[in-house]
């Protein structure tokens, strides 16, 4: 388990043979790229996939301003932590007998617009604390750094693919065990699946 975002760093820097840093400001020029790809690189990958530990279940409140027109109510989005990807609400989606879907909330820039007057969501928060990471998941975010900072660091395009393998590998065996801890969703048969069973 890494305790704090260098740890994860200098995993990224002793894939591509770099030497190490002590901080994401000590002035060398690794520390440099690290600084500036760390926090793109943290979001792709949490947004990759719906981690068990950087989910986050909230009951948003009704905001004052509501949409314009389609819907009645507006909810901003968490910032504390930062909502990276809403993964479901207690508002379920339906699809009527013609198969026409019906959604019944949307989101539009940092909102969650819905006729709903209480919502709760469910979703993937920017959780800053890497102490709460799964090893795997560790694993996957330093081969993905490692994987953006090959070229500036490297210069060799071989490297950067030979990282971006390793990426697609760590990311596939993290998804696969994270995958296996709780029960799946539940899921409710809609028109379109009873027509196909019958």
């Amino acid at each position: 388990m890494a305790s704090s975002v260098v740890d994860i760093c200098n995993q990224a820097l002793y894939l591509l043979g770099a030497n190490v840093i002590t901080s994401l400001a000590d002035g060398t020029r690794t520390a440099n790229i690290c600084n500036l790809m760390w926090y793109e690189v943290l979001d792709t990958v949490l947004r990759d996939h719906p981690w068990n530990c950087v989910i986050i279940r909230e009951e948003l409140a009704q905001d004052a301003t509501a949409p314009e027109y389609g819907f009645d109510y507006r909810y901003q989005l968490p910032t504390d932590p930062f909502c990276l990807r809403l993964l479901g609400t207690d508002q379920d989606d339906y699809v009527d007998p013609d198969g026409k879907m019906y959604y019944e909330y949307k989101v539009e820039g940092r909102y969650v617009l819905t006729n709903a007057t209480t919502l709760k969501i469910k979703y993937i928060g920017r959780v800053t604390d890497v102490s709460q990471y799964d090893s795997l998941l560790v694993s996957a975010i330093a081969a993905k750094l490692a994987a953006e900072m090959a070229f500036p660091i490297t210069k060799s395009h071989n490297v950067v693919a030979s990282m971006g393998k390793l990426y697609e590998a760590k990311l596939a065996a993290a998804k696969a065990v994270d995958a296996q801890e709780g029960a799946p969703d539940y899921f409710e048969a809609n028109v379109l699946w009873n027509a196909r069973l019958s």
